[in-house]
């Protein structure tokens, strides 16, 4: 198999105003939506690797969304640090206009910590 390396963030939203007719969403953000479109349309032949640090307080959620994907590797690289995850709340205000206030603290990675997650990627 070959393997197709996403460095991200797994964010968590609180969406406000995206349909006025809805209540308010929460749902997986920010790295999310690139996994999703790679799990529909790689090729037989690949699997993804999410390079992932994710807060401990949203380890296990972001453990369940990583175990919904089909492509994803054995022995997935996610990284779980002791900071709270990143969070955004996003208001629409209008269909052009938006606000958006993040909080959280995940780290960046380090090439010492990322350089031997990535030898194995094609």
């Amino acid at each position: 198999m070959r393997k197709v390396g996403v460095i991200g963030s797994l964010v968590w939203d609180h969406i406000y105003g995206r349909d006025p007719l809805t209540a308010p969403v929460e749902e997986w953000g920010g790295i999310a939506y690139a996994l999703a479109g790679l799990d529909a349309s790689l090729p037989p032949d690949w699997e993804i690797v999410p390079l992932i640090k994710v807060g401990r307080d949203l380890s296990g959620e972001a453990h369940e969304l990583l175990r919904s994907l089909r492509r994803l590797t054995p022995g997935a690289r996610c990284v779980e640090v002791t900071a709270p995850n990143n969070r955004v709340v996003l208001h629409y205000e209008s269909a052009e206009r938006r606000c958006e206030r993040m909080s959280g603290g995940v780290p960046g990675w380090t090439w010492g910590e990322l350089g031997p997650m990535v030898g194995d990627l094609d």
